[in-house]
């Protein structure tokens, strides 16, 4: 039985050529139509799977790269590597301390300025003497964050040039305005600042056997008893915790010591001297130092 095919038009057999339903209709496509389109040739240089060959020159240049640049990101790292590992040293010349203070390695085990090669009297007495933490117990006040670590990025461009990592050249404890704070060790009060600085607030610096050096910053309030040249006793009561001085962090104990190595003053990381340091628990406070309702 004739037809009329779907695509050309011409005659076609709806039992010997090819039908199909398509959307509910019977469609009829003579054999010429149904019969696949020939293949399009290829170009020689299309069908070749990665492109036409490159020649051995190019290959050797493009190998003589690869190799250039690998060695220039050894040599990179081994720079990086070498002057993270270059000691370092401290200018006691340096201008009053803060919390980006002088800028420097963060372990005082890789610093040794004496050219003898000994070792240094107050890194010695860093090592070997007993602390006392600078914050009461039973909790081990010690830094919870990155930024409060020592070497830590602090952005005053005048300490950039100095030795403590990248600025910060101690450890923010606490942060609890009033907490008491603790000489760490026994020794004699070297200085008392009550009217707060624009940086370190209200601080004390306190002188220790073997040319150590302790600094407790942003005080809310320091001890009336204290002046400089007293004798201070490891475990005393020196201040409380507070945040003078400080802009736009939460209040914090800003700790910081440090050692004299031949005439020059040099920051050790302190927080693996207060994971071992002795807590001692208050369990009553001086009348200066109670809470007295006002703003802080």
């Amino acid at each position: 039985m004739s037809t009329i095919c779907c695509r050309c038009g011409g005659p076609a057999d709806r039992f010997r050529d090819v039908v199909r339903v398509v959307e509910m209709r019977v469609e009829v496509t003579c054999r010429r139509c149904a019969q696949p389109a020939a293949p399009v040739p290829v170009p020689a240089h299309r069908a070749m799977p990665h492109g036409p060959k490159r020649s051995g020159r190019s290959e050797l240049i493009g190998l003589l790269a690869v190799l250039v640049a690998a060695g220039l990101g050894v040599a990179l790292v081994l720079v990086v590597r070498a002057r993270s590992s270059t000691p370092v040293m401290v200018d006691a010349a340096a201008p009053t301390p803060h919390d980006a203070g002088p800028r420097g390695d963060a372990s005082a085990a890789a610093v040794d300025s004496n050219s003898n090669g000994t070792t240094p009297e107050g890194l010695t007495a860093v090592l070997e003497g007993k602390w006392t933490h600078a914050l009461p117990g039973p909790f081990r006040e010690l830094p919870v964050r990155e930024g409060g670590r020592f070497g830590a990025y602090r952005a005053r461009a005048e300490y950039k040039d100095r030795f403590c990592g990248q600025g910060h050249c101690g450890n923010d404890l606490g942060n609890q305005i009033g907490l008491p704070i603790l000489a760490v060790r026994g020794g004699v009060i070297e200085r008392v600042v009550r009217q707060p600085a624009e940086f370190e607030g209200k601080w004390v610096l306190i002188r220790h056997p073997g040319g150590l050096l302790s600094y407790y910053m942003h005080l809310d309030e320091v001890a009336p008893e204290l002046v400089a040249g007293g004798a201070v006793a490891a475990g005393q009561m020196i201040g409380t915790l507070g945040r003078t001085g400080i802009k736009h962090a939460e209040a914090h104990l800003h700790f910081m010591i440090s050692f004299d190595s031949n005439g020059k003053e040099m920051f050790v990381d302190p927080e693996p001297l207060m994971r071992e340091a002795e807590l001692i628990e208050l369990e009553t406070l001086p009348e200066w130092a109670k809470p007295k309702g006002r703003p802080r």
